[in-house]
């Protein structure tokens, strides 16, 4: 067929397929434009940043800052430490200091019987480190120190409990406890209880000059594995004591007291609390001092002799009744129930005399186990 002899419709449908053709290929060039939007928004191969944003970003880095050189030695940091690690609190050793000079003189008093009490110094473990170094049975008495938060306990073990027990019913206190007895007497706990009693009175004023206190025990406890007074995770501030009771051996107890206890007066612990250049005294205080402890007055007893009996026979002693005695080796001089000085029976113009043989220490060394107490409250000589 020829061009002439098309249908006159055919003109226009070829202009209308050229114009969709014209469409289609706008369309698709707006998609290329969209596309190439895209690719410039995400960078080059589809990251975050072009190559030149990444170039700027690391044209101010030093080549020397970076590296697989470490930049110092690593360092363990336990966020629930609070600061156990690191312990160390002068104030609080200022008060054990003090306390150990109170509490000196309140157990002669208690014990009738000369003492040394010395701090061994502080500690910081967790209270399964501490517990796991103790044997059963031990005293755990539960205290509370108001306004202090929480429970301490003063920990007191089976070899000096009993020493002191021994100690109060006439023996020499040399004799510790026997290993296979695993519980307390009831004795034994009556004699804790009020040692403790002693420890706590004092206990509350040596902390004075930091904090007001109220020292109260709130139980006992003799095995260390029922002892309850926070996590064992957690680090109790640990006070040392030694008690050596003169000529009859020593024994050491505990101060036991959570850290978070200590938590509100920890910055006021945590430094001195007096320094000695503040001490206002004369340069001859100690001179002074002793020139007027020279002036006291004390009294020396003299104990001629010891009758043994039983109960029985002292029930039915009446008035009138002799007890023979027989003439003493030697004569036994105390001053304060202490044994001091040691002499020989005899007589001096028409008077009862001691002559003066041996002194102090070389007393003690000559009869190591002669009883060094004597109740100053009888009228016997």
């Amino acid at each position: 067929m020829s061009d002439d002899e098309k249908p006159e419709g055919t003109d226009s449908e070829d202009a209308l397929a050229a114009e969709g053709d014209d469409v289609t290929a706008g369309e698709a060039a707006a998609d290329d434009t969209d596309a190439a939007d895209d690719t410039a928004v995400d960078g080059d191969d589809g990251a975050l940043l072009s190559n030149e944003e990444i170039d700027a970003l690391l044209e101010d880095v030093d080549s020397d800052d970076v590296g697989d050189a470490p930049v110092g030695p690593a360092r363990v940091v336990d966020l629930a430490d609070r600061g156990g690690s690191a312990f160390k609190m002068a104030g609080l050793d200022r008060v054990n200091n003090k306390f150990i000079l109170k509490l000196r003189q309140s157990l002669y008093a208690f014990l009738r019987h000369r003492v040394d009490i010395t701090f061994d110094g502080s500690s910081c473990p967790t209270l399964d480190e501490y517990l796991r170094g103790c044997t059963e049975p031990t005293s755990f008495n539960a205290m509370r120190l108001d306004p202090l938060p929480g429970v301490g306990s003063v920990v007191v073990p089976s070899d000096l409990l009993f020493r002191v027990v021994d100690t109060l019913f006439g023996g020499s206190g040399a004799v510790a406890r026997g290993e296979s007895m695993v519980e307390f007497t009831p004795t034994e706990l009556r004699v804790a209880h009020s040692l403790v009693d002693v420890t706590l009175s004092e206990y509350v004023r040596a902390w004075s000059e930091v904090l007001t206190i109220n020292a109260a025990v709130h139980g006992q406890e003799s095995n260390p594995k029922m002892v309850v007074i926070c996590e064992r995770t957690e680090r109790v501030v640990v006070s040392k004591f030694t008690i050596a009771l003169e000529g009859s051996g020593s024994g050491q107890f505990d101060i036991l007291m959570p850290l978070a206890m200590l938590e509100p007066v920890r910055d006021a612990l945590a430094s001195d609390i007096q320094d000695d250049t503040d001490f206002d005294a004369s340069p001859d205080w100690a001179s002074d001092f002793q020139r007027e402890l020279m002036g006291a007055e004390t009294q020396i007893v003299a104990r001629l002799g010891t009758v043994d009996t039983t109960v029985r026979k002292l029930g039915n002693l009446q008035v009138g009744d002799v007890l023979a005695i027989n003439e003493p080796d030697h004569v036994d001089l105390l001053v304060e129930g202490a044994l001091f000085l040691q002499g020989r029976y005899g007589e001096t113009r028409g008077n009862v005399a001691v002559r003066i043989d041996t002194v102090a220490d070389r007393v003690l060394e000559l009869n190591p186990t002669e009883p060094t107490r004597l109740d100053l409250s009888t009228d016997s000589n």
